[in-house]
């Protein structure tokens, strides 16, 4: 679905949504390289691992592992979206020109903070799309329950009343 109402391309509940004005800067290729990364957002559940996660981490935010835990979490299921790309015979090229320009529109609609929080890991998805053969990971729904183990038997330890 196409909208004015979002800056970059993204998936709210089931349905993705592209702005406006940055279809028209894409190729066919790119095009279809951003619809199988965020369809595989749909189909991994990705936004309800990461609203989990971030409850979990405002509940528990005096516990520096759990943001840690769920900046790690967030990049695998980054990860696994773009290593989905070559079940629908998405070339690395595609992908990662795709993934620059959505970052380059997201540079222009967004706060300088948020541009310097995105860089380290842009880059290390770009070099990882571009040197790395993509491999078969866990499923990325698989790892929020395995985060959040830990955090509800560490729970105990920090209630002092």
């Amino acid at each position: 679905m196409v909208s004015s109402d979002v800056s970059i391309p993204c998936v709210i509940g089931r349905t993705i949504y592209f702005p406006l004005s940055f279809i028209d800067s894409l190729s066919q290729a790119e095009f279809e390289a951003i619809i199988s990364h965020e369809l595989h957002r749909v189909i991994g559940y990705d936004g309800l691992t990461r609203t989990l996660l971030s409850l979990i981490s405002t509940i528990f935010w005096w516990i520096p592992t759990t943001w840690r835990n769920r900046h790690q979490v967030e990049y695998h299921q980054e990860s696994a979206c773009d290593d989905a790309g070559s079940t629908w015979q998405i070339t690395k090229h595609d992908l990662a020109s795709a993934i620059f320009k959505s970052s380059q529109w997201n540079c222009h609609n967004s706060p300088l903070l948020v541009q310097f929080a995105q860089n380290n890991t842009l880059k290390k998805r770009l070099f990882k799309i571009v040197e790395e053969p993509p491999t078969k990971r866990f499923q990325t729904t698989s790892l929020g329950p395995l985060t959040l183990f830990p955090f509800i038997l560490m729970s105990g330890k920090f209630w002092i009343f």
